[in-house]
C-alpha cells in the first residue's frame, strides 16, 4: 500500500486504538490505591478498546475520553475541532481512575466567543499556545477538540451529555490552564474555576487578572449561596439543563467545603455524589461521617441536613 495515501477511516480508527493503548504504559499511573497495579488496569482497558471495532462502537461505549497530543496542539493555529473523520493527535484515555494525572494531563478552560466557533480569530489560542509552551504536559482536553460539536447525530449526543457529566473527574485528575477575556458571567467558567478552587490546594491556585470578580464570586458563594451569586451576577448557560447541573454541582461543592478541610477526601466525595451509582452513601470514616441520599439530595453530618438539587442518576445518562 501507498504510505503516502491518507489512511482511511478504518486505518485511522485502528491507528488511534493501537497508538492510545501503546501510549497508556509509559504514562504515570495513579490508581495503586485503589487494589489494580498499572499491568491489570492497561490490560482490561485495552482488552475493552481493541473489542470496539467503529467510531459508533467507541462513542456508544461512552468508557474513553480523547485527549490531543502536545505536538498536535502546538502545531496548530487555532482550535481544532474534533471529528471522527481527523483522529490524528489524539489518544483514547479511559476513564478508570488512576490513568490520568496532573502533570502529563491538562484540562484547558476557555470562553466560547460566538456560540459557533470558541476562538475563531484563534485570539485565545495563541495565548494558550504561548503559556503552554513554556510548561510540561503531553496531553490536553478542551470541549472543542475532544467533544463532537454540533449538528451531533444521536450517538454522539449520547456520548457528549455523558462527557459532561465526567467534567468534574477530569478538572479534579487534570492540570488546569485558563485564559480568558474580560468578565463575562459564563456559567460553565464559574463552575470550572470552582471546581478548580473547592477541589485542588489553594497554594497551588493563582489568582490572575482574568479571574479576580469570578475568584470573589466563588468565595461568595460560601457567604450568600450558589444559586443567590448566580442571579446576582447573571451567570448563563446557553443550554438551560446545564446551569442546573452546574448549579448542583457548585452546592455540593461549597457544603464539602465547609464539612470537611481535607482537599482529597472532599474529591471523595464529590466523585461518589457525582458518578456513583448508589443512591444512599454512607461514609462512616471518623475524619468525616457523612450520609448522602443521592435522590432527595440531603448531606447529612454532625446532625445537621445539607441540601442541593438531585442529578438524574450517572448511569442513565
Amino acid at each position: 500500500m501507498d504510505s503516502s495515501l491518507p489512511a482511511t477511516p478504518v486505518e485511522g480508527f485502528r491507528s488511534l486504538i493501537e497508538r492510545s493503548i501503546n501510549a497508556w504504559s509509559s504514562n504515570i499511573y495513579v490508581g495503586e490505591g485503589t487494589g489494580v497495579n498499572q499491568n491489570e488496569a492497561i490490560s482490561k482497558s485495552a482488552s475493552a478498546l481493541r473489542a470496539l471495532t467503529s467510531m459508533e462502537a467507541l462513542l456508544e461505549s461512552r468508557e474513553f475520553y480523547f485527549f490531543q497530543d502536545r505536538a498536535s496542539f502546538i502545531k496548530q493555529n487555532q482550535f481544532k475541532k474534533w471529528s471522527s473523520d481527523d483522529l490524528e493527535g489524539y489518544i483514547l484515555i479511559p476513564k478508570t481512575y488512576g490513568f490520568l494525572n496532573n502533570r502529563e494531563f491538562i484540562y484547558v478552560s476557555h470562553y466560547w466567543r460566538t456560540k459557533e466557533q470558541p476562538d475563531p480569530e484563534a485570539i485565545d489560542f495563541r495565548k494558550f499556545r504561548s503559556d503552554m509552551r513554556k510548561i510540561s504536559w503531553s496531553y490536553a482536553w478542551m470541549d472543542w477538540t475532544c467533544l463532537p460539536q454540533a449538528p451531533r447525530n444521536e450517538i454522539e449526543e449520547k456520548y457528549f451529555q455523558k462527557m459532561l457529566r465526567n467534567i468534574p473527574a477530569l478538572i479534579r485528575d487534570c492540570g488546569f490552564q485558563w485564559r480568558y477575556p474580560r468578565f463575562h458571567p459564563r456559567a460553565w467558567v464559574l463552575y470550572e474555576i470552582a471546581d478548580f478552587y473547592y477541589n485542588h490546594d489553594h497554594i497551588a491556585f493563582n489568582v490572575t487578572d482574568d479571574i479576580v470578580k469570578i475568584h470573589s464570586h466563588i468565595k461568595e458563594m460560601l457567604v450568600i449561596g450558589v444559586r443567590e451569586v448566580v442571579n446576582k451576577y447573571g451567570y448563563k448557560c446557553t443550554v438551560q439543563s446545564d446551569l442546573e447541573i452546574l448549579i448542583s454541582w457548585m452546592k455540593v461543592m461549597t457544603i464539602l467545603y465547609k464539612i470537611n478541610p481535607d482537599v482529597t477526601r472532599r474529591q471523595q466525595v464529590f466523585e461518589s455524589i457525582s458518578r456513583g451509582r448508589a443512591n444512599i452513601i454512607v461514609l462512616p470514616e471518623s475524619d468525616l461521617k457523612i450520609t448522602i441520599d443521592k435522590d432527595k439530595g440531603i448531606i447529612s453530618h454532625a446532625g445537621k441536613r445539607y441540601n442541593y438539587t438531585p442529578l438524574p442518576p450517572y448511569h442513565l445518562v
